[in-house]
């Protein structure tokens, strides 16, 4: 039995492709902003957790001061906590420079989180993506090991079919065989019956031809006692002499005869004996010792093939239940991308709130130098993420758009 499974994988290779060709390029507000925050969305107590804020803002102002190719201290490179991030702050406030661009990286930090937010989706679509590419490139490995597995099993179960049609023809042919011999062993018993029957026969006319003589000796005897009450004593002597010497000849006579039927008869019968004895046994001993072996390898290959059977439905229980659960991760991962398509949709929703928002103040008067610097280091911040942004937002439209025919 021949089965055929293909399945052209090079679509997995293009899918990676694709999804290497739509990854942003590294942006440092983004990679700080991802470090610290997941989703600018759920901060609503931002305003209350400064720690929060002050980290953002450091991290931020670094970027900027790498951007401009402006030094600043040492201990903003390493910030894992709260100590140090208070350590980068006091330094920060040494420079003018350096507590303007921090103080209006803290002012405006939850606007520019909003304005990266389409790029870090676009990030977690691309991820989720490659998560969904690499599942479905999972089950499919599973389903070429479980292919395999069933063309395994039905090659097994076809050896086991031909090895059971050559047994019941070998039974065939045995039984066959065992026929023939029977035949043969009854045309020998009938053969054998015949020839006893032949001797009896000839053992019956000899003592039926003894009997004739004992009868005519009787007689003879009859006479001769008649002829001898007649006769006198010296003829009575001789009568008796033959009367005996008669006896003596026909005893002989029956003697012999009794003998050469019984040892012919003995012999006749014993080499019928001997011939059945031979073809009976050697036949029936041969085709019952083929016929046992063949029973006993027979047994072996059965109670072989009912383990390889055991452990091959063993091994497709587990294959079965691992492409269960790749099919149940595979489920969740696509819940993931639509879940992530849609939070696209209302990132874009969030960004144009945002950009509405921007054009107000646009609108509005200067009223103070604060409020001037903060609005400069926001323009600044858009300028340098604006690019960036609009990539994300393009790419983040088409990812959604290629989950959705993945799904």
């Amino acid at each position: 039995m021949s089965l055929s499974y293909s399945f052209n994988t090079t679509i997995f290779t293009e899918n990676r492709d694709l999804v290497a060709a739509l990854q942003p390029q590294t942006n440092c507000a983004r990679t700080a902003l991802t470090l610290i925050v997941s989703d600018c969305g759920k901060l609503s107590s931002f305003n209350e957790d400064q720690q929060l804020r002050v980290s953002l803002a450091v991290g931020l102002a670094v970027c900027e001061f790498k951007a401009a190719q402006v030094t600043y201290p040492d201990a903003c490179n390493n910030i894992e906590d709260w100590m140090s991030t208070s350590a980068c702050t006091q330094q920060l406030v040494s420079s003018p420079q350096w507590w303007t661009t921090y103080h209006g990286c803290y002012n405006s930090v939850k606007q520019i989180c909003h304005m990266h937010e389409a790029s870090r989706e676009c990030d977690r679509a691309l991820k989720t993506h490659s998560q969904i590419v690499d599942m479905q490139e999972k089950l499919h490995t599973k389903m070429d090991q479980y292919w395999e597995l069933v063309e395994t099993m039905s090659d097994h179960r076809d050896a086991v079919l031909d090895y059971w049609n050559d047994t019941f023809d070998f039974m065939s042919e045995t039984l066959a065989h065992m026929k023939e011999t029977s035949v043969s062993l009854n045309a020998v018993y009938r053969d054998n019956f015949a020839q006893a029957q032949e001797h009896f026969q000839m053992l019956s006319e000899n003592l039926q031809e003894a009997r004739v003589q004992m009868e005519n000796l009787g007689w003879a005897a009859q006479d001769a006692v008649v002829s001898l009450s007649k006769s006198t004593l010296a003829e009575q002597s001789l009568v008796s002499e033959r009367l005996k010497n008669d006896a003596s000849s026909l005893h002989k006579l029956l003697v012999l005869a009794h003998q050469d039927t019984t040892e012919s008869f003995e012999t006749q019968l014993q080499q019928s004996l001997t011939i059945l004895v031979e073809s009976s046994d050697n036949v029936l001993l041969n085709h019952v010792q083929q016929v046992s072996s063949r029973l006993s390898a027979l047994m072996s290959d059965l109670e072989e093939s009912q383990k390889k059977n055991m452990d091959m439905q063993h091994q497709l229980q587990q294959k079965v239940r691992t492409i269960n659960d790749d099919i149940e991760g595979f489920t969740d991962t696509v819940k993931q991308g639509l879940e992530a398509s849609h939070s696209l949709l209302n990132l874009v929703k969030s960004k144009i709130q945002l950009v509405n928002g921007v054009v107000s103040i646009f609108s509005r008067p200067v009223r103070s130098a604060f409020q001037l610097a903060s609005f400069i280091i926001m323009i600044r911040a858009a300028f340098i993420g604006g690019i960036y942004t609009s990539i994300g937002l393009v790419m983040g439209s088409m990812l959604g758009v290629l989950v959705m025919q993945q799904v």
